[in-house]
């Protein structure tokens, strides 16, 4: 066990050396391979959107809002009158259900 510990910071070395070679890339000088920006813009083309894929994205925009509004409708409504009374009926009567079943003297 005493063994272990005084190999721990040479196993620990040899790990970082290991990820250096195997993971880490070295680094370059970074400002040599940024393109000034009107040179960037100049070699890149322009690719505009096919006119089917504006559509679509109209017509999804169109149901997004379309929903949306929707939305703030129903969160603005008043909601309808709850469906407890007829229950509560039923709870307050518990015999009504059952004359049917209960044969008439």
């Amino acid at each position: 066990m005493g063994s272990e510990r005084r190999s721990m910071p040479e196993q620990e070395l040899s790990i970082w050396e290991r990820e250096q070679e195997l993971f880490v890339e070295p680094q370059e000088n970074p400002t040599g391979a940024v393109k000034p920006f009107p040179i960037y813009l100049r070699e890149t083309p322009a690719n505009p959107m096919s006119t089917e894929v504006k559509v679509l994205l109209w017509i999804v925009g169109i149901a997004v809002l379309l929903l949306f509004g929707v939305a703030l409708w129903r969160a603005q409504r008043p909601s309808r009158l709850p469906r407890a009374p007829a229950a509560r009926q039923a709870a307050v009567n518990p015999l009504s259900s059952l004359k049917a079943w209960v044969p008439m003297a």
